[in-house]
Order: C-alpha cells, then sequence, then structure tokens
C-alpha cells in the first residue's frame, strides 16, 4: 500500500490596511511579533512572515476584499518587482469595493493570480511555495455569504485525493466579520471533503496587546476553537444518534475513565448485547453523575452524558429515586423495551425491531409459564428458555386466530389489543429477520409489500403495543391472563 502524502496549507486574511490622509493605501503598520512565549521576536508589517517561517507550508491561500493591500503585499514578499503587475494592483483599488460585479471580482482575482505565480520569492515566501488569491465579497448580506462559500470552498479544487492535509489558519486580518466567517466555512469544508484535513493551528496576532506587552504583539494559536466546534459536533452527534465514536476521539488522555466507559457503553449497543448494555449503562451513569469541577467543558460534557441517559434512555422521573435504582429495579422485559425505545429515537430501526421483539417474548413468556402450563414457581432462567419464548409468541397467533374476522365492536380493549399485537408481530417479524440475516427485500420470491414509511411506523407500532401490554400487566389486568390463556368465553 502506497504511502500517503502529508502537505501544509496556509490560509491568510488580508485587510485593507491604513490609509494615507489622501486616501491612499499605506499597508500594514510594522510591529514586533513574538509566538506566545517562544521563539524569536519578528518585526514586521505582516504576519503571514513569521506564520510562513514557523508552519512552513507547501501552499498559501491569501483571502481578501478588492481593497485589500494587494499590492503592498505583493511588494513586501517580492524581490523582482514588475512596473506591469504594480499597476494592475492599482487598477484594483479603483473598483467599486462593495458593489463590483461577480465577474470583475472573478477576472481580478486571476490577475492577482498570474501576477502570484511569477513572484512572491522574498524570503519566507519562495518560488517552491505556491501562493494563491482568493477575492471575496464583504459578506454584507447572505447573498453574498452564499458567494463568498463558493468561492472559498475553491481552495478544495486544489487538494489532493490519498493526501493528509494539515491547516493553519490566520484571521488576524480581513474585513469586519470575514475572518471567523471564513474559517467557520473551512471547518466545514474540512468534514466534507475527499481529502484527509486537520486544521491544526488558529493564528491571531494580537497587535494591541504590544502596548502592554513591551512593545511585543503575541501571536497567539486559538487551535481551541477548532477543539469546540469539533466538541459540539460530537456531542450533537451522541444526543441525536446515540454514537460515541466522534465523541472519542475529542477526548483528552485525562478524561481515560470517560473514554473507556463510552467505549463499553458504544460497544454493547452497536452489537446489541442485552447484558452488556446494562452494564455498560450503569457504569456510564455512575461515572457521569460525580462532581466535577465547575466550568470544565468536560464536567459540561458528562453532564450532558448523563442528562440523555436519563431522559431519552430511561425516561427517568426525578420525583422516581436514583436512575441507577430505576435501572435496578427494571424487569429483563422493560429494560429490552427501554433499549427499543432509545434505538427508535435514533432511526436505528433494525435494532429496535429485533430488540422490541425480544421484550414482546420477555412480557408474554412468564404469562405463559404460568396461565398456559400451570407452572407455580416460575424462575429467571424459566424465562430465558428459548423453547418457552417461543411457545410464548405462538399462544399469542393462537390469541388472534380466536378473534380473526370480529369487528372490533364486538372486542374488549384486551381482545383488540393481542389482535394488534399479533399483527405487528408478524408485519415487525419479516423486516427483523431481513435485518438479522442480511435477507432480500421480497421474501422467498415475493415481492416487496411495505415502503420504508409503512415498515418504519409498523415498528412504532410493535412498540406502541407493547408498552400498552406492559401497562396492563403492571396494573394486574386479569382479563390479560383470561384473554392470552384462552379461558375467556365467546
Amino acid at each position: 500500500m502506497a504511502k500517503r502524502q502529508k502537505k501544509k496549507i496556509l490560509i491568510l486574511t488580508l485587510g485593507a490596511g491604513r490609509k494615507l490622509p489622501n486616501g491612499a493605501s499605506a499597508g500594514y503598520t510594522e510591529a514586533s511579533y513574538k509566538f506566545h512565549n517562544e521563539g524569536d521576536v519578528i518585526t514586521t508589517a505582516y504576519l503571514a512572515e513569521p506564520l510562513v517561517s514557523a508552519f512552513r507550508p507547501d501552499m498559501v491561500f491569501v483571502i481578501g476584499t478588492i481593497k485589500s493591500v494587494w499590492l503592498e503585499f505583493y511588494q513586501y514578499f517580492t524581490e523582482k518587482q514588475s512596473e506591469e503587475a504594480e499597476l494592475a494592483f492599482c487598477e484594483l483599488d479603483l473598483a467599486n469595493g462593495k458593489d463590483v460585479s461577480a465577474q470583475q471580482l472573478r477576472e481580478k482575482a486571476e490577475i492577482v493570480n498570474r501576477i502570484f505565480e511569477g513572484g512572491m520569492d522574498k524570503a519566507p515566501f519562495s518560488r517552491d511555495i505556491r501562493t494563491r488569491a482568493i477575492l471575496t465579497r464583504y459578506g454584507m448580506d447572505n447573498e453574498e455569504m452564499l458567494e463568498n462559500y463558493q468561492l472559498i470552498s475553491g481552495i478544495s479544487a486544489y487538494m489532493e485525493k490519498d493526501t493528509d492535509y494539515e491547516i493553519a489558519f490566520d484571521i488576524t486580518h480581513s474585513f469586519r466579520s470575514l475572518p471567523i466567517y471564513n474559517l467557520i466555512i473551512f471547518n466545514y469544508l474540512r468534514v466534507v471533503s475527499d481529502s484527509t484535513v486537520r486544521i491544526t493551528h488558529v493564528y491571531y496576532g494580537n497587535f494591541e496587546g504590544s502596548r502592554e506587552n513591551q512593545n511585543i504583539a503575541p501571536i497567539l494559536d486559538l487551535q481551541d476553537l477548532i477543539h469546540v466546534m469539533n466538541l459540539t459536533s460530537s456531542v450533537s452527534e451522541f444526543k441525536n444518534t446515540g454514537n460515541c465514536r466522534t465523541l472519542l476521539t475529542q477526548l483528552p488522555e485525562g478524561e481515560k475513565d470517560l473514554r473507556e466507559a463510552l467505549e463499553e457503553f458504544d460497544w454493547a449497543t452497536q452489537i446489541n448485547s442485552f447484558d452488556k448494555v446494562q452494564e455498560a449503562l450503569g457504569k456510564l451513569l455512575r461515572l457521569t453523575q460525580q462532581e466535577q469541577r465547575e466550568g470544565s467543558r468536560y464536567a459540561d460534557m458528562r453532564r450532558m452524558i448523563y442528562d440523555v441517559l436519563c431522559r431519552k434512555f430511561l425516561k427517568w422521573d426525578t420525583a422516581e429515586g436514583s436512575p441507577e435504582d430505576m435501572l435496578e429495579g427494571l424487569s429483563m422485559a422493560d429494560q429490552r423495551l427501554m433499549t427499543s425505545n432509545w434505538y427508535l429515537k435514533q432511526n436505528r430501526y433494525g435494532q429496535a425491531v429485533a430488540t422490541a421483539y425480544e421484550a414482546l417474548k420477555s412480557y408474554l413468556v412468564p404469562i405463559y409459564l404460568k396461565e398456559v402450563l400451570g407452572k407455580e414457581e416460575v424462575g429467571e432462567s424459566d424465562c430465558m428458555e428459548e423453547g418457552f419464548l417461543s411457545e410464548a409468541i405462538w399462544q399469542l397467533d393462537k390469541v388472534a386466530a380466536r378473534y380473526c374476522g370480529k369487528r372490533t365492536e364486538e372486542l374488549s380493549e384486551t381482545e383488540r389489543l393481542f389482535v394488534h399485537l399479533q399483527e405487528n408481530k408478524d408485519k415487525a417479524r419479516r423486516i427483523r429477520n431481513r435485518f438479522a440475516h442480511n435477507l432480500t427485500e421480497g421474501e422467498r420470491g415475493r415481492t416487496r409489500r411495505m415502503k420504508p414509511e409503512d415498515e418504519k411506523e409498523c415498528i412504532r407500532g410493535l412498540i406502541k403495543d407493547i408498552e400498552a401490554l406492559r401497562d396492563k400487566i403492571g396494573q394486574n389486568d386479569p382479563e390479560v391472563a383470561e384473554v392470552y390463556a384462552l379461558r375467556r368465553k365467546r
């Protein structure tokens, strides 16, 4: 297997700089820059100089508007300047910046890039560093923002597949909110790109900070911005889907206990292992409710995980004691039904129907053993016996067959429930078998009869019916045993 290439891209932002009294551009004010607490002091008008020196990129993209200091930037980093190039840059300044047309913006960008290809050779720039300019709108409204997205997304066209890219982003200069907006755009492109892309640095040259720092402007690396954005996406993914994989990549080594608990929970739910899900859920609940230092983002994350598990998994009511006690008090059937609802909320319909089918068996088998077989003592091992579980489902078919063909108004509420349960169970069983055994959609050569939305509704209906059965069992409704054991006279 060929080794993947690694390349670096530096993205700079370029603003309008200072203006002389006559309105002419004066570029940027020279300042002494130093990376925060390390490196040498570099006196320069452009933060690009220390950034290129430190990051050593393979390619540089300079993002600015038509009024940015393109001429001054070119002159600063080019040894052999041409009058033709300088004149072309001067003509940029004559364009109406706010109202420049899209066509004119493209034409001016082509001019700048032709000049950059032939110049930009003064250290730390060199001919080996490919430099491209992106001219954007001012971003005054949503339409201009959309146009800027299209312009900036063009960066992805320069990225090669099978290459790992490391990106450094400078947000020091540029027009108003554009640096932040550009960063957000590129973070999005990072996620959707065909290439492997990591934003490793977000630089900000704190010029104002030099006044209280011995006239040295610190270069801050705000890479934590990216970490927080990634963390936000990961937390959202867990809340909406229950998937922990992206969240795990964002946890530092100091959160080893949380990482291990999440990995166990994620694996247990992925393989739908009943005992492992319950064990991992309990461990994660105990861990995430522990007191943490206030104000820590990981303390906030633990609270979020705890809250999601309590509300979305357990449906825990704070008036009912602790969630751990609630989990301990649930029967196997209740735990399976709870887990199937968790999968359903995340649109994991295959796992939802498979778990719901097992929950139905778990609710029926104790009734079958007591009311049909007449067993006085029913132990946990009896309720897990596969033969008894299958027989409990067959008994449901017999119950439904007794009432088949009768009008709905002739049936009691419990009789209707068993009939409806059997109908949804049969439909859901076909879906469950297809999911579990990777079958084709048409069983035994038959064409598929249900649309995806109908199948989803069937799964939701099955779970709703099982919840109704659970409630009747919890209320000790004697009619449940009478109907299910076929003792009711009709």
